[in-house]
């Protein structure tokens, strides 16, 4: 394989929840490939921090703009900077989500969990795809890729979280049916991490996990000696499918979890 089909020069990429964790490791990796960037998510100055140390480091192009995906209007606006300063989006990562509380079973969810994770998880990464897909029309072409998770297919997770990756899921299969076969070939792929260390995985409060729910997930991983994965590890798989190596893969969910959940 051209290596060169891995690099993503004077692309340019959107990507979700990227002042810290897997967002900012995806944007520093998609920057050494050469991508102009588009950064957004909450916490303004963890954002620009992260702009900041991808501008000293790499000689492209970075705007961040701090947005709440939940926000429809905040996200249009986002987009439309976007576009304003780039004149177009090739790749589109819909990284930005966050956990419930307590790893609640069906039984047990929160009414307030199920509205704040799906206005995040779910509703925010519609309304951003929503966003982008116009100007990737207009360009003929783009890439996106959902980050959701296993729990979205095994559901080892919170109700309201695992639901709203399954979402995710089936939202990838719809846009890439969408798009496929047509002159306009929008590719739509999800990648599930399993375990993964970052800030928000690892500061889970361990004292409000409903013990019940946890002691089924370790009943169901296949391989319990399997390490987590390390952010960087998950963003190398995000940046393939972006790139112009994975052209013909739309539609298609990869797991990374080093084979736990086989």
């Amino acid at each position: 394989m051209d290596l060169q089909t891995w690099q993503l020069t004077n692309k340019v990429a959107i990507v979700t929840g990227s002042s810290s964790g897997l967002g900012a490791v995806i944007a520093e990796q998609f920057a050494a490939a050469g991508c102009n960037l588009v950064l957004a998510s909450h916490g303004k100055a963890k954002l620009e921090q992260v702009a900041k140390q991808i501008r000293q480091n790499y000689p492209v192009t970075v705007l961040a703009i701090e947005t709440d995906i939940s926000n429809d209007t905040a996200v249009k606006t986002m987009v439309a900077t976007a576009i304003k300063q780039f004149g177009r989006i090739d790749i589109l990562v819909n990284n930005a989500g966050v956990l419930d509380t307590g790893l609640r079973s069906a039984a047990n969810y929160l009414d307030s969990d199920l509205e704040r994770v799906v206005a995040v998880n779910q509703r925010g990464t519609m309304q951003v795809t929503r966003a982008v897909l116009p100007q990737m029309e207009k360009q003929g072409g783009g890439s996106i890729v959902n980050i959701a998770s296993v729990t979205g297919l095994r559901g080892c997770g919170g109700a309201v979280y695992s639901a709203t990756k399954g979402a995710l899921v089936a939202f990838t299969k719809h846009v890439a049916l969408r798009y496929a076969g047509t002159p306009t070939y929008i590719r739509c792929n999800v990648v599930c991490p399993g375990s993964i260390i970052t800030p928000m995985t690892t500061g889970m409060d361990i004292k409000q996990t409903e013990q019940a729910m946890f002691a089924q997930m370790a009943q169901h991983a296949d391989l319990r000696n399997c390490r987590p994965c390390q952010p960087a590890e998950v963003a190398n798989t995000v940046l393939f499918l972006a790139s112009d190596a994975a052209t013909p893969i739309t539609g298609q969910v990869l797991v990374t979890d080093f084979g736990a959940y086989l």
